[in-house]
């Protein structure tokens, strides 16, 4: 994981929250499709190794509440193709930099140990991002563009 963490997240600050947010859902399937598929389903995956760690707090927070954070997030999720998002340039940039996460994730065995270190890396990017003053819409995130 330290090889991993060490590895820069292949984005620009200057993209702006929301298409940060959008890349992300990029990266984050190809991760998924890169290390995963093989062995799970993407969806069951999120539901069951990364939203499971906010139950409690999902648990907690009344309909509105959790409506009104999951209509904050959709704006994140991506909505046009990746190609429209960015220039051909910064598109390879993100690809390798998931390829370089995809390689590393590979090497990790046995499969649950590899599941966990990717939704903690998954965690790790989102709060990157959104910073720790939105650390809450973490969940309501990866709900909302990840869990079908």
């Amino acid at each position: 994981m330290e090889d991993i963490y060490s590895l820069p997240i292949p984005f620009e600050e200057l993209w702006g929250r929301v298409k940060l947010m959008r890349v992300l859902h990029h990266l984050v399937t190809l991760v998924l499709q890169g290390t995963l598929a093989h062995y799970r389903n993407i969806s069951s995956f999120m539901n069951g190794a990364v939203l499971s760690r906010y139950d409690v707090i999902l648990d907690k927070l009344s309909d509105t509440d959790e409506e009104n954070l999951l209509s904050l997030v959709k704006v994140f999720c991506l909505q046009s193709e990746v190609t429209q998002l960015l220039d051909s340039p910064s598109l390879r940039h993100v690809n390798e930099g998931a390829m370089k996460v995809i390689d590393a994730f590979k090497s990790m065995l046995p499969l649950s140990v590899r599941e966990i270190n990717i939704a903690n890396y998954l965690e790790h990017v989102a709060w990157r991002i959104l910073g720790t003053e939105n650390v809450i819409l973490v969940p309501f995130y990866y709900k909302k563009c990840f869990s079908f």
